[in-house]
């Protein structure tokens, strides 16, 4: 998959600051004309292309970041390696002095080489070296066999932009995009293994190290929490009876069910067994009753391979004021076992407060 360092934000900057200076550099060139129509059209062209990929990017950024990317580096073919051949050309054929001609876009295109290196994917990085070594290579060769002109100060200005010191800026970009890359790929790696060792592999959802980790987001003092614990009833006697792949089959169903009755801020865990863990930030009493109540219903409803109906019971402890999840899963244990004890298939609910 090709992609770029540079976010949606950074691309429309991007192509604002492209598409704003080709329009000011033109009109400059209108306003005080040099004597080369070029100087005029590309500017302007450039100017109103980008603004027209500006256009094009806006209508879906996420798809077409890339797309736009790509038209932008043909963009700086326009802007820069085109006019370049032209003053080179015309100072060896027709005798122009380059170093007087060339117009004053040694720093623009530096600065345009070096956003650029960024926001190409990487697999387009050689042809932004091609592109390099286009711009570069006719104006140091010129001033190489035009002594006279390389001795004045715009010519060593003009040699050492496009020479080693040009050069010397593009391997250090290239250097530096690389160990980018590195880092992402090193952090990406990271957050796979965060992922792996927070997630339970039987059902993929959190295990007791990811429910850590997500209380860990919340501040000690102004967190307050709801904790629900889900115990499958008589699943010890369905291992027993039908084997642990059936166990494991209705294990992963229920994991199902039990994320369809959460919100994406909400927090579901295989606690150990047959039992989960429900996490609900900040949730009122009323919203607590109904995430047991729909766990409930939807387990007592659904139609399990081999074993049929199941049901559940389910302990839940209101507004406790802490994110010690000893002291969360402590109190909505114990209101499991009241459930449990009252007859199984139903919801007790305790507030921190009673």
């Amino acid at each position: 998959m090709q992609q770029t360092l540079f976010s949606i934000k950074a691309t429309y900057i991007a192509l604002l600051l492209y598409g704003a200076v080709g329009f000011i550099m033109g009109t400059l060139h209108l306003f005080s004309p040099t004597g080369h129509v070029i100087d005029q059209v590309v500017p302007l062209s450039c100017g109103i292309g980008i603004t027209l990929l500006l256009a094009y990017f806006h209508k879906d950024p996420s798809n077409r970041q890339i797309t736009t990317i790509k038209c932008l580096y043909l963009a700086n073919i326009i802007a820069f390696v085109i006019p370049v051949w032209y003053f080179v050309l015309g100072a060896t054929w027709y005798g122009w002095p380059l170093i007087e001609e060339f117009p004053p876009i040694s720093a623009i295109i530096l600065i345009a080489m070096s956003v650029l290196i960024f926001m190409i994917p990487k697999s387009w990085t050689r042809y932004v070296i091609l592109m390099w070594i286009s711009i570069c290579a006719p104006i140091v060769l010129f001033l190489i066999t035009h002594p006279l002109q390389l001795e004045t100060p715009r010519g060593r200005d003009l040699m050492v932009l496009f020479g080693p010191g040009g050069a010397l800026l593009f391997i250090v970009l290239s250097y530096q995009r690389e160990l980018h890359d590195r880092f992402d790929r090193i952090e990406g790696s990271l957050k796979y293994s965060r992922k792996q060792a927070d997630t339970d592999s039987l059902t993929n959802i959190s295990n007791r190290r990811g429910v850590l980790y997500w209380l860990s987001q919340y501040s000690t003092n102004t967190a307050h929490f709801t904790g629900l614990i889900i115990d499958i009833d008589h699943f010890k006697s369905i291992n027993d009876t039908y084997g642990h792949e059936v166990g494991d089959d209705i294990l992963k169903q229920i994991s199902v069910i039990l994320a369809g009755s959460l919100s994406e801020q909400d927090c579901l865990a295989r606690w150990g067994g047959d039992e989960f863990v429900i996490l609900l930030p900040h949730a009122t009493a009323a919203r607590a009753k109904e995430v047991a109540d729909n766990c409930l219903t939807h387990i007592r409803k659904n139609t399990f391979p081999t074993v049929g109906q199941l049901t559940c019971s389910i302990g839940v402890a209101h507004n406790i004021q802490s994110n010690d999840i000893d002291t969360i899963i402590r109190q909505a244990d114990a209101c499991l076992y009241i459930a449990k004890r009252q007859g199984r298939d139903q919801m007790v609910s305790r507030s921190s407060e009673e």
